[in-house]
């Protein structure tokens, strides 16, 4: 006879319920356990976005409105802070904005931005929110680039509407929505950031050449004086 068609004596028959009710319980747990991990990831990325705000808190702006990056105690803060978003862009896995132009950069500019990692700094962003449109170098003063300032607008903008979430963020009340948003505002950020710096550093070095060749044709121009003045004393001489 067929061992299928055989009757199962109950106890074979509870072992086998005993084991499909394990294999469902387990399934149940397994699911219990990825929305427990997942529940607790989001706490912890909570929490990252709760100390940006209170980091934010702290910063020191001018009476005018824009962040004051220049004093002692606003560039300690301002520079505490933009450690703690690069902390919390990696943390919250924020695709960083492309950088390799910084292979363009030469000298100083070179040596603060040696690789492409998010490198934010306190100059950059002060340069942005105290928006000017010329700069003046060896007395002299340069415009800069309708691109650049476009740019710094963009970026000053972008950083009062984070500014602003920043001081609405609710840490009890935040869920995934408001996590997805905070993680929205960041790359954000970080985007028209590379795209201010790239503008602004080969703007300042575009402004520098010039600077060094104005330099030079002053320098040139006084020897050629200087000369001239040489040879005429010495014609008076011989008169």
């Amino acid at each position: 006879t067929d061992s299928r068609s055989r009757p199962r004596s109950p106890a074979a028959m509870l072992a086998r319920c005993h084991l499909a009710g394990s294999v469902v319980a387990g399934g149940a747990m397994a699911t219990r356990l990825r929305e427990c991990f997942r529940s607790r990831c989001c706490e912890a990325e909570l929490a990252v976005v709760g100390d940006l705000a209170a980091g934010h808190r702290k910063l020191v702006f001018t009476e005018a409105g824009p962040i004051d990056a220049g004093s002692a105690v606003g560039k300690d803060r301002c520079g505490a802070f933009l450690r703690t978003l690069t902390f919390a862009a990696e943390r919250l896995r924020c695709k960083a904005a492309d950088r390799r132009y910084r292979e363009e950069f030469r000298g100083n500019y070179r040596e603060m931005f040696p690789d492409t990692r998010r490198r934010y700094r306190t100059d950059i962003l002060e340069a942005a929110t105290k928006p000017t449109e010329s700069i003046a170098m060896n007395g002299t003063r340069y415009q800069l680039s309708e691109r650049t300032l476009t740019r710094g607008k963009e970026l000053a903008e972008a950083w009062s509407d984070f500014g602003a979430f920043l001081r609405s963020w609710n840490g009890e009340a935040a869920g995934v929505t408001e996590l997805e948003e905070a993680r929205a505002m960041i790359r954000r950020v970080d985007d028209v950031w590379a795209q201010y710096e790239q503008a602004y550093v080969l703007g300042l070095m575009d402004i520098e050449a010039k600077a060094r060749g104005v330099f030079v044709d002053v320098v040139t121009c006084e020897r050629a004086l200087q000369a001239a003045e040489d040879a005429h004393g010495a014609t008076s001489a011989e008169a």
